[in-house]
């Protein structure tokens, strides 16, 4: 029987050889499907040399499972995406010219200035790391008196029993939208937002890391002469990303202003959730990591930390 990632290597030739993807795309797939392999060989690796303990391996080994199924799924649709796209774009430089015709029409052929899109590259310094109090504390427990929460949306309803209390200020290095694809599913609706975010020193050299967001984890390598210069641990365990589940109505239009770049502010609940369809069916439970430093490293390419946040507030700091 073949496995996840052979599945998806032959989708990709098949995809490629019928000419629904190109070469370039298909290459792209490729190195997906080869980072989840090494990540996988990786993980027994440390399982083999007790590194890591039977239940986070088989976490993490469904977690990579899922991840190469969804990665699948997104072969299939590389085509239908990338029409999508070039309509998007084609939309996007008509309204684009539109409004430029306007506003030079209202400027009187004046100097028209157009700010930068949200200081995506920047660097922040100082940033201090997020506040966790787990709930199997009893006084904190006691005190956030409520410890399970269920929401339901359009096609979703979460069960979710809460692990901590967490406060993450952050700069926003990745981001990813999941509920506005058109084969969205129930899980895609109930966390339709991840959130990256660094902190410490991956936020003071945010524009020296090169981050990227490939399902559902942020990825962050590093040069050596960034290693040399703020050390690894501090780099490894200072970003992380933020699987945030939200209710729906004015707190997920705000998730949703969010831009990379941003530094903002996050409030709620690290939470262990069941996510059921329409039908009552359960599509997946998930639960949150809860600390920072359960990465996966390869070398200086390195896989952040996931966390399952339950959104109560968000702010904006600049």
């Amino acid at each position: 029987m073949k496995s996840d990632a052979e599945k998806c290597l032959d989708k990709i030739n098949t995809e490629l050889s019928e000419g629904r993807i190109n070469e370039d795309e298909a290459q792209k797939f490729r190195e997906q499907v080869e980072a989840k392999v090494e990540q996988k060989q990786k993980l027994l690796d440390d399982f083999k040399a007790q590194k890591i303990d039977e239940v986070t391996f088989n976490q993490w080994q469904i977690s990579i499972s899922d991840d190469l199924k969804q990665l699948a799924e997104e072969i299939d649709l590389a085509e239908v995406t990338r029409k999508k796209k070039k309509r998007k774009i084609k939309k996007a430089k008509t309204l684009a010219i539109v409004v430029a015709v306007l506003l030079l029409a209202i400027a009187g052929g004046a100097a028209i200035y157009i700010p930068q899109y949200m200081h995506a590259h920047r660097a922040i310094a100082g940033i201090p790391e997020p506040i966790q109090n787990n709930l199997s504390d009893a006084a904190v427990a006691s005190r956030v008196g409520e410890t399970r929460k269920t929401i339901s949306g359009s096609g979703f309803k979460v069960d979710m029993i809460y692990l901590a209390e967490y406060d993450i200020k952050g700069l926003v290095v990745q981001l990813d939208d999941y509920d506005n694809k058109y084969d969205a599913t129930a899980f895609d609706k109930a966390i339709p937002r991840d959130i990256s975010m660094a902190w410490g020193k991956s936020a003071e050299y945010a524009d020296k890391i090169e981050w990227s967001h490939v399902a559902r984890s942020l990825n962050a390598k590093f040069s050596n002469e960034l290693v040399n210069k703020a050390g690894v641990d501090a780099l490894s365990d200072s970003s992380s990303n933020n699987h945030v589940i939200v209710e729906e109505g004015e707190l997920r239009n705000k998730l949703k202003r969010v831009r990379i770049g941003d530094y903002i502010e996050m409030k709620g609940y690290l939470v262990s959730a069941t996510i059921f369809d329409s039908s009552g069916a359960t599509v997946r439970q998930i639960e949150s990591s809860m600390v920072r430093t359960d990465h996966v490293e390869y070398a200086f390419d390195m896989r952040t930390s996931c966390e399952v946040l339950y959104l109560t507030e968000l702010e904006w700091l600049e």
